[in-house]
């Protein structure tokens, strides 16, 4: 591990080979490739790596993007605009269903959340304006469609990624 660590790889990326390797060992002793006990990874420990970045946009910085988004018309920008007004994680947006959305209660409903359970997210007003202007299809069971037919939208991170970069965000 060390070897890769002073190779130049960051600890992250040395921990994530680690983990492969370590899933190919098991697979191996568990089809007798390799003798029960005898993996090379046994008692080989990941480095520590603090790999997030924690980054906070300015109010200046905060403004240019949600009048960027107000601006666009592509579906991830409303995408967008709901995960920053509500605080949902991307899948829970990404996937949402029309009949999970409550505008009289002001509930956007993930019916099974990361723990496993129903999570009821609120909505406030400006969360509710970005559901009302999104164009609804017949037929087509989710808030944002995907560019693949019959699937929801899938990610962000292409349309994000210019956007950011158009804006000068890091």
């Amino acid at each position: 591990m060390h070897y890769l660590l002073n190779s130049g790889l960051a600890p992250v990326t040395c921990n994530r080979i680690l983990a492969v390797f370590k899933t190919i060992c098991s697979f191996a002793e568990n089809r007798s490739f390799l003798p029960a006990g005898q993996s090379p990874c046994r008692g080989v420990s990941s480095f520590r790596a603090h790999s997030q970045r924690e980054r906070y946009l300015t109010q200046d910085e905060a403004q240019r993007l949600m009048c960027a988004l107000e601006k666009s018309e592509r579906i991830e920008a409303s995408a967008v605009r709901l995960l920053l007004l509500t605080g949902a994680r991307k899948n829970e947006i990404l996937k949402a269903r029309w009949e999970n959305v409550n505008l009289e209660q002001r509930l956007l409903t993930v019916p099974v959340s990361k723990s496993g359970k129903p999570r009821h997210i609120v909505l406030s007003d400006a969360a509710v304006s970005v559901i009302k202007a999104i164009p609804r299809k017949a037929g087509i069971p989710w808030l944002f469609p995907g560019h693949a037919s019959g699937k929801p939208l899938s990610d962000l991170y292409l349309f994000w990624n210019k956007l950011r970069q158009e804006l000068g965000l890091t």
